[in-house]
């Protein structure tokens, strides 16, 4: 397991990156689903809302049945709120995550950026990947065991590195109240399918 007290003390600053789509359904967003059913399940998945931006944040922190959404940081036992450091990184995090499994795609769907600001102490583990590969494998589970690790030692966040973009970084909150959304759309993207089926993402 990995000594978390051989990692350096972080504290974030703001203006953190997070990508949600658009508060508001468009033809562009329907031609996803064939349903309405299933319109309402992908939007709630996408953040297609129209409450404040801090509703985002909620949905992270909040149990869905009897347990939390996981990511790789954090199992359902306990939430975590993902945020990146650059519009880069945060472009390709969503491209793989949210989007990429959203075959459907016809006409463009557009996103937005948001960002927030995470107060708190933690560790910073970006830099671990040589000497802990597991940190950047599709297996979850070591990860996991790391954020765990992390909340049993009450930190509030971990600084990683993303697997998505080589050099970019994450932060993971784990508490609520350590995260803030500073308002407002901050900048759009767009992603569109090619005739190979291949999708990518522009800053617009």
């Amino acid at each position: 397991m990995m000594d978390l007290s051989l990692a350096p003390q972080h504290s974030p600053g703001e203006a953190l990156v997070r990508l949600d789509a658009v508060a508001h359904l468009d033809e562009s967003l329907r031609a996803l689903t064939s349903s309405d059913a299933e319109l309402g399940e992908v939007s709630a998945d996408l953040g297609v809302i129209d409450d404040p931006y801090g509703s985002i944040a909620d949905r992270r922190f909040r149990r869905h049945g009897s347990s939390f959404l996981d990511g790789r940081y954090n199992k359902k036992a306990f939430p975590g709120f993902y945020v990146a450091e650059d519009e880069q990184t945060s472009m390709q995090e969503v491209l793989h995550g949210k989007v990429k499994s959203l075959t459907d795609i016809n006409t463009p769907v557009f996103l937005e950026f948001t960002r927030w600001s995470i107060s708190g102490v933690g560790r910073d583990i970006s830099a671990q990947t040589r000497a802990y590969p597991q940190l950047l494998s599709n297996d979850w589970s070591f990860c996991q065991d790391v954020g765990e690790q992390a909340i049993g030692q009450q930190e509030d966040l971990l600084r990683v590195a993303s697997v998505r973009r080589s050099g970019g970084i994450n932060v993971v909150a784990f508490l609520r109240n350590r995260v803030r959304s500073l308002g407002g759309r901050a900048g759009r993207v767009q992603i569109d399918k090619d005739a190979q089926s291949n999708l990518t993402i522009r800053r617009v």
